[in-house]
């Protein structure tokens, strides 16, 4: 016994002589997308060429459904009318006096942008509502093609006179 313990230790093994035991190897899994992105690409390329590209229409109201009559003898008249040589014009009520000196509604027929720039609407509803204070409701009739451009300039300068409520004419599609 003591022989072994005398003799010298063997020198640890140099690193490059150490090998760790042998793992065993995983099975890696490993995904090939490529096809996956082939087939993301070529729907995409589909529902682009398929698709239509439209500007979106400028917020057309849409039709109503339900409404509440109004007594049309009491109202104040505003009318859109149809578009002419490319101009929608409008026609506004006036109050006048006839020849015994009784109140008579008239109407007078401007272009839709001047009507529109010099504040012609709201001044002539105010002064069939001053004249006629009775007629508290505004009824704005307007060709079935006019759109919301068209019309919500005429719906504002109305909302601005005082006392009145504004009301519109639904026709029904053709």
């Amino acid at each position: 016994m003591s022989d072994t313990l005398n003799q010298p230790r063997p020198a640890p093994p140099a690193e490059d002589d150490y090998l760790p035991p042998p793992k065993e190897k995983r099975k890696e899994l490993d995904f090939d997308i490529t096809p996956m992105i082939d087939v993301v690409f070529l729907l995409l390329i589909f529902f682009m060429v398929s698709s239509t590209m439209q500007e979106p229409s400028k917020s057309d109201a849409p039709p109503a459904v339900h409404g509440q009559g109004i007594d049309a003898g009491g109202t104040i008249k505003v009318t859109l009318l149809p578009e002419v040589g490319g101009e929608y014009e409008v026609e506004l009520p006036r109050v006048t006096t006839d020849a015994e000196g009784r109140m008579v509604e008239t109407f007078e027929v401007f272009k839709l942008e001047e009507a529109i720039e010099n504040d012609l609407v709201s001044e002539a509803v105010a002064s069939v509502k001053q004249a006629l204070p009775d007629k508290k409701e505004v009824v704005l009739l307007a060709d079935r093609d006019a759109t919301a451009e068209q019309t919500f300039p005429i719906l504002r300068q109305i909302g601005e006179v005082e006392g009145v409520s504004v009301h519109n004419e639904v026709q029904d599609p053709r």
